[in-house]
C-alpha cells in the first residue's frame, strides 16, 4: 500500500495510527505573535500527518505553515523538545529538522511553533522559555532573588548590589506582567488546544493554571552569541556561562577601547570593573546553584575614564581566532599587515612578537600540530591497512628513530598491474614542513596518458640507501622479477 505524502488536519480528534509505520509522526503546529505591548497571541493551528525524516525539509516546515494558513514570510519556526523543560530550538536548515525528527517521542506527535516578534523583539530560542514550564519545574521565583548573601563576598562592601530589585529590568523579553503561563486570547474560530485528544504531558497549553493566578515572573533578555562582536549589555541579561560572559566583556572591551578586569572571579560570581575610579561594573552569578546561566544582577554601564590604545585583551589568543579565516585565505600574510590590520580594525597596537605568536598560532589551528601527527604514524598506517587490506605500508626505523615511511595501496598497485603500460616515473622533492625531509614517489602513465601514482615514500633525505630501501619495495609489490618489459625513468621534467 503507498503510503501518502504529509497532509494537513484541522481537527484535533482522528489522528492516524502509525502502528506499523514507526518513521512516520504528526506535527503539532501554532502560531505565536509576540507583541511588546500586547503581550502574546497564541493558538493552535491544526497538525501535519504521515510526516518523515526522509520526506521534510525546511521548506516543508514552511510550506506546511502556510498550508494551515500561514501567510507570512516573517514567522520563523522551532520545535520543542520532549523532556526539556520547554527548551525551544530554532529550524534554521535541514539538519534542524533531520535532528527534529530523530527526536520524536512515542507519542509519535512533535510540537512546532511559528513565531512572529512585532516592534523589532528579538525572542532568544536557545534557553528554556518559562512560558512553557508546568507547575514541576526547577524554576520559580525564588531564582530570581538576587539577594542572597552567597552572592558577596562582604555584606558592606556590597550593600548597593544586594539592594537591586529584578522587578523593572531595562528592557524585558516579554512585557512586565506577563503571567508565567500563556493567557487565553478570544478569537473566533481559535482551535481550544486541551480539548485535544492528543494532549499529553507534552503539551503546549495556552490557557492559565488557576494554581498559579496572581504568581508573576520578570522576564530578562537574553545574550546572543552573533553579537558578541559588538556586545550590549542591559541589567537582568542572561548568559550561558561565565565564560561566554567574560568573552563578551573583554570583547566590549576591545570594542569600546577599555581594559575590563574581574574581580572577584570564581565559580559563583564574577565582578568586571574597569580602572581605579571609573564608575563602570557588571555584577553576575549563578541564577541557581544548579543552573549554570548567569545573570547581571547589578551594575553602572557608563564611563569616566578615557579610552586606551593599549587594550591588553587583544592578545595572541584573540587575535589568531579573529583572523583565523585570514590566516587560512593567506597564510603569507605578512607581520606588518597583521599590526597595521589591530591598528585599523581594533584601533590597538600590539608588539611584532604579538602578531609572530599570533599567526604562528593560527597556522598550528589551521594544519595541525606535526609532532602530534608523527605520533599517530602508527594509527594511520592500521587504518590504511583496513581499508585498504593487501596495501602495503612499511617503516623505516634506526634504533627505534623514525627514518621513512613507504606506502603503496592495493587498488593503485592492482590497477598499475591490470591496465597500465609498463612505464615508470621516479622522482623525489621537498616537502615543507617542521622536520623537513624528501617525499620519493614513483607514477605511471594510464590509458588516458595521464599520471597513474603507484608508491611513495618520505625519508630523512635523497640519498643511494634510501632509494635502494624504496625501489626494493616497489620491484616487490610491483612483482618485478626482471628488467625486460620494464621502463623506467628519473627526472622527467628535464627531459
Amino acid at each position: 500500500m503507498a503510503l501518502p505524502n504529509w497532509i494537513e488536519r484541522f481537527e484535533l480528534s482522528g489522528g492516524p495510527d502509525y502502528s506499523g509505520h514507526a518513521e512516520f509522526f504528526s506535527i503539532r503546529m501554532f502560531r505565536n505573535v509576540i507583541d511588546r505591548h500586547d503581550g502574546y497571541d497564541r493558538r493552535i493551528l491544526g497538525y501535519i500527518d504521515w510526516c518523515c525524516e526522509d520526506r521534510i525539509s525546511k521548506i516543508e516546515i514552511v510550506s506546511m505553515g502556510k498550508a494551515l494558513g500561514l501567510e507570512d514570510d516573517d514567522f520563523f519556526y522551532c520545535w520543542i523538545p520532549e523532556n526539556t523543560e520547554g527548551h525551544l530550538r530554532r529550524i534554521e536548515i535541514d539538519l534542524d529538522v533531520i535532528t527534529m525528527s530523530r527526536a520524536v517521542g512515542p507519542t509519535r506527535i512533535v510540537n512546532v511553533e511559528a513565531r512572529l516578534a512585532l516592534n523589532d523583539r528579538v525572542v532568544n530560542t536557545d534557553v528554556a522559555d518559562a512560558d512553557y514550564l508546568g507547575e514541576d519545574s526547577d524554576i520559580n521565583d525564588s531564582d530570581y532573588d538576587f539577594n542572597e548573601d552567597e552572592d558577596h563576598d562582604n555584606e558592606q562592601d556590597m550593600e548597593n548590589e544586594e539592594n537591586f530589585e529584578p522587578a523593572a529590568p531595562p528592557e524585558p523579553v516579554v512585557p512586565p506582567g506577563a503571567d508565567n503561563e500563556y493567557e487565553a486570547v478570544e478569537h473566533e474560530g481559535q482551535v481550544d488546544c486541551p480539548s485535544s485528544e492528543y494532549a499529553g504531558s507534552e503539551e503546549l497549553h495556552s490557557c492559565s493554571d488557576s494554581d498559579n493566578e496572581g504568581s508573576s515572573k520578570s522576564r530578562f533578555p537574553d545574550f546572543w552569541e552573533e553579537n558578541m562582536g559588538d556586545p550590549r549589555f542591559e541589567i537582568g541579561m542572561i548568559f550561558k556561562s561565565f565564560k561566554q560572559f567574560k568573552e563578551a566583556v573583554r570583547n566590549y572591551g576591545i570594542k569600546n577601547r577599555y581594559v575590563i578586569n574581574f574581580k572577584p572571579n570564581n565559580k559563583q560570581r564574577c565582578k568586571a570593573i574597569c580602572k581605579k575610579g571609573c564608575p563602570f561594573y557588571l555584577w553576575s552569578s549563578l541564577i541557581s546553584k544548579d543552573n549554570p546561566t548567569i545573570q547581571i544582577k547589578n551594575g553602572i554601564l557608563s564611563h569616566s575614564c578615557s579610552r586606551d590604545h593599549n587594550i591588553r585583551h587583544v592578545n595572541t589568543k584573540w587575535i589568531s581566532l579573529h583572523y583565523l579565516e585570514q590566516f587560512r585565505a593567506d597564510p603569507t600574510w605578512k607581520l606588518e599587515g597583521i599590526m597595521q590590520a589591530v591598528r585599523e580594525n581594533q584601533k590597538a597596537d600590539i608588539s611584532k612578537m604579538i602578531a609572530y605568536r599570533a599567526k604562528k598560532a593560527a597556522m598550528l589551528i589551521i594544519n595541525g600540530d606535526e609532532t602530534e601527527q608523527f605520533n599517530m604514524l602508527y594509527d594511520y598506517r592500521l587504518e590504511l591497512l583496513r581499508t585498504h587490506p593487501t596495501s602495503t605500508v612499511m617503516f623505516k626505523q634506526d634504533n627505534c628513530v623514525f627514518k621513512g615511511m613507504y606506502v603503496c595501496l592495493a587498488p593503485l598497485r592492482d590497477g598499475f598491474k591490470d591496465g597500465c603500460r609498463r612505464v615508470i616515473s621516479v622522482d623525489g622533492c621537498w616537502p615543507k614542513g617542521l622536520y623537513g625531509g624528501q617525499l620519493l614517489t614513483a607514477v605511471g602513465i594510464d590509458a588516458n596518458d595521464c599520471i597513474y601514482p603507484i608508491a611513495w615514500a618520505v625519508v630523512d633525505g635523497e640519498t643511494k640507501e634510501n632509494w635502494l630501501w624504496f625501489l626494493e619495495l616497489l620491484g616487490q609489490d610491483l612483482e618485478i622479477n626482471q628488467s625486460t618489459n620494464w621502463a623506467f625513468m628519473s627526472d622527467r621534467q628535464k627531459v
